[in-house]
């Protein structure tokens, strides 16, 4: 699949998402925020990298203004902006916060450069791969003796990076998450995550302690997707890392990150996240992904103490909570999320009674699935495992401040 027309897919489907300046989505953009997320969901940025409208100019080869109104995908911008072109005398772009994202028309918009990227003229595949978690090497791809009674002798079809229970699992590659759960992938045991690419070929992730996204969501190159873990067969705590074809054959993982430069259980190489794996210097950043967010514990679907917390410190910033944090999810709570959906456009015409009724709940799933963590599920009014996930997945991937 090309990237340029999986590129403007992507944020062409943000239409009518908020401007909020300083955010990146999934579901609120500034101008160059639109970019980068795109961007990251296709690997052709990793997170971490410069997000601001004057780094995404020189990206690329420059051309004229007139050729990138024309030009689909060419990014327009001024000292203040950046919008992508859509090659038709149009932009999509976040633009303000009146006007949030939308398609807009780009003549007469004082536009003082133009700039397109040289992948989205050549087309191509996967281009960048990042390490997918801290480690060393334990078990190497190819055949093997049998190891226990409950593991016998096979093909062992990726290569095992071990570290402690609860080290962080970064994807490889950019993709959709096609597969979750509990043994999703037939011949393999314990939690595991099967994305798929743009170009086609996927990655297999096995014996998670945490899985932290869902079926259908977008992950950006160097995200973090879960935790290491020794769940099913195992003999201890790691990352069985598994590389496919378009075909679904496995290949010898070494042969990727030979050709992308980077080195198995590193930091390092093209796209790399930078995860520690001990305790973080950043005050408050449990899971140690670089960045303090308002649910830092496992997605895991139970609405305990620390998630009410992370959610009544969301709702408090956002000025619509202003009680205590305490992590009981009473009355204030419910109304203040109630008011919330409201200023997002959901829960309209209903009274904000702070009852976690079938209506408010029913509300919640729409919201959550117009953010992109709630799709493929029932929108059944039902506050269960699934929408509190969802709910988890918004908190742990909001920044405070």
């Amino acid at each position: 699949m090309r990237e340029l027309e999986t590129f403007m897919r992507l944020v062409e489907s943000k239409a009518g998402c908020p401007y909020v300046w300083g955010a990146d989505g999934p579901g609120e953009f500034d101008c160059s925020g639109l970019i980068v997320w795109g961007l990251q969901q296709i690997g052709l940025l990793a997170r971490g990298e410069d997000r601001h409208s004057t780094a995404l100019a020189v990206m690329g080869r420059q051309i004229s203004v007139e050729e990138g109104i024309t030009t689909r995908g060419a990014f327009l911008w001024t000292p203040t902006h950046i919008a992508i072109s859509r090659g038709d005398g149009t932009t999509i772009e976040a633009r303000n916060p009146d006007l949030g994202v939308g398609i807009f028309p780009a003549t007469g918009r004082g536009w003082t450069g133009a700039n397109i990227l040289n992948t989205f003229t050549q087309g191509g595949n996967m281009t960048r791969m990042a390490s997918p978690a801290v480690g060393m090497v334990a078990s190497e791809y190819g055949w093997r003796p049998r190891l226990s009674v409950n593991i016998p002798a096979m093909l062992h079809a990726g290569i095992d990076i071990a570290n402690q229970t609860g080290t962080p699992v970064y994807a490889a590659y950019a993709g959709v998450v096609e597969k979750a759960g509990w043994a999703p992938v037939a011949g393999r045991s314990g939690n595991g995550i099967l994305i798929r690419n743009p170009d086609g070929e996927r990655q297999y992730y096995g014996h998670l302690s945490a899985i932290q996204v869902m079926v259908g969501q977008q992950v950006a190159l160097g995200q973090q997707i879960g935790l290491m873990g020794a769940t099913g067969n195992v003999t201890g705590p790691h990352l069985h890392f598994e590389c496919w074809d378009v075909n679904g054959k496995t290949r010898n993982p070494r042969e990727d990150f030979a050709s992308h430069g980077v080195i198995i259980g590193s930091t390092t190489g093209q796209g790399a996240p930078t995860p520690q794996t001990t305790t973080s210097t950043n005050a408050g950043d449990e899971n140690r992904d670089g960045k303090i967010t308002y649910y830092e514990r496992s997605i895991d679907g139970d609405f305990g103490s620390e998630t009410v917390k992370g959610l009544q410190e969301f709702l408090r910033d956002r000025h619509v909570y202003a009680r205590e944090i305490d992590g009981q999810p009473g009355r204030y709570t419910w109304q203040a999320w109630q008011q919330w959906l409201q200023t997002r456009g959901f829960y309209v015409g209903y009274t904000v009674d702070g009852d976690l009724g079938y209506y408010t709940v029913y509300e919640t799933q729409r919201y959550l699935q117009s953010l992109g963590q709630y799709a493929g599920c029932l929108l059944d009014g039902q506050f269960g495992g699934e929408t509190i996930k969802a709910l988890q997945r918004v908190l742990a991937t909001t920044r405070k401040g």
